[in-house]
């Protein structure tokens, strides 16, 4: 049997077969519009929160994880990342869907930023795939978005390692919906989940049209709640919240949103190292009359990109620690599966080991020609001595 197959219709949010939801759904809330972008290696966060103060007078602040359970004290961000408010022109998006005046941006350690754009949600529940579906078109979006990362760049760029903002962006919708209402109440998040299913896979994939039986299941396969009043749906391009405390699940979900962009921007640089090896291990190897200068810069060279790329996985891997709440941990793991994040990981786990490979060839080859250099510098001695020795009792 196909383990993602499955309807959240036994969900822990409620069995549907007891309240049997009506027909109309009414939602309001939020959708956060999240873009994710690399401004550079890494950032010292205080001096950017510094900059901000002193040019702009920004009121920027750390952001910290809520949790409604009990959590262990070392819960949450290490460091804890800085929000910073933007101001963003208004757009519409699609028919009765506009952005509002004001958005937000996360500044992780590690250089990465998630710009997240408001949307006021008071619709039916069947309005809003065509929100998800307008989103990723709409590059107009994005682009102030980017406009946005990149204003925030110039602005602490001297606390920036290697400023530079990547052409590659990450993009994610949750809709955040607090409340809801029908015709005939009470209903659950569950009892939706099971009414509404198709409707729900629409909103998850950004799909206009109408999908088939297996792929409403395996969109809503791994549905996660907690209590019977809130229920998390993850899919790839956006996830639904039906949870008056939404606010905090949608931090978790932007993590995981940078976290993708950064292996990606990662997975990147370590082609383009892998790219030179063979021309580099080329020229380290080559014969030349002085084999120390150039082999060792290209080996200098090597090592601070593979050193730069280690470092920076384990920056993102770390950034946030939340195994103290099982419920939150048990939402970013859905998340980040959904996002197949693991899969980047372990793709850039071999690339960099074979980088590390690379590397240690290329230390032995440098190695090698100095060792044999070593070894005519002696021979050229030893035939030195012997002819002044030579030249001693010729006079």
């Amino acid at each position: 049997m196909d383990p993602n197959r499955g309807m959240p219709c036994a969900s822990p949010a409620g069995d549907a077969s007891v309240h049997a939801p009506p027909d109309a759904v009414r939602v309001s809330g939020v959708c956060h519009a999240i873009y994710a972008f690399d401004l550079g290696q890494g950032v010292d966060l205080v001096r950017a929160e510094a900059f901000l103060a002193a040019t702009t007078g920004a009121r920027s602040e750390r952001l910290k994880l809520e949790s409604r359970r009990p959590a262990p004290s070392w819960f949450g961000y290490e460091p804890a990342p800085l929000r910073v408010p933007l101001a963003i022109e208004p757009r519409t998006i699609a028919p009765g869907f506009t952005t509002g005046a004001h958005a937000e941006a996360v500044l992780y350690d590690f250089a990465g930023v998630s710009i997240s754009v408001p949307i006021v949600i008071d619709h039916a529940l069947t309005d809003l795939p065509a929100l998800t579906a307008a989103l990723p078109e709409d590059r107009g979006l994005e682009s102030a978005a980017r406009a946005a990362a990149a204003s925030l760049l110039e602005r602490i760029a001297p606390a920036i390692d290697t400023p530079v903002l990547a052409d590659m962006v990450e993009d994610y919708a949750v809709l955040a919906l607090t409340q809801w209402s029908a015709a005939s109440p009470p209903i659950t998040p569950g009892a939706i989940a099971a009414a509404h299913a198709p409707v729900l896979a629409r909103i998850l994939q950004g799909e206009r049209g109408t999908l088939s039986r297996e792929q409403v299941d395996r969109t809503l396969a791994g549905a996660t709640s907690y209590a019977e009043n809130d229920l998390a749906l993850l899919g790839w391009n956006a996830a639904v919240l039906l949870d008056a405390q939404a606010n905090e699940v949608v931090p978790l979900l932007a993590h995981a949103n940078v976290e993708l962009l950064e292996m990606r921007v990662l997975d990147a640089r370590l082609d383009l190292l892998l790219e030179r090896a063979h021309d580099m291990l080329a020229r380290v190897g080559a014969r030349r009359l002085w084999p120390v200068g150039r082999g060792a810069r290209e080996l200098r060279e090597f090592a601070e990109v593979q050193t730069d790329a280690a470092l920076l996985f384990e920056s993102v891997e770390n950034a946030i620690r939340i195994v103290g709440d099982p419920y939150l941990a048990r939402v970013y793991e859905t998340a980040a599966a959904r996002m197949h994040i693991p899969r980047w990981d372990a793709g850039v786990l071999r690339k960099l080991a074979t980088a590390e490979s690379i590397y240690q060839k290329m230390e032995d080859a440098a190695s090698s020609r100095r060792a044999e250099m070593l070894e005519v510098i002696i021979i050229l001695l030893i035939a030195l001595e012997i002819v002044m020795a030579l030249g001693e009792r010729v006079l």
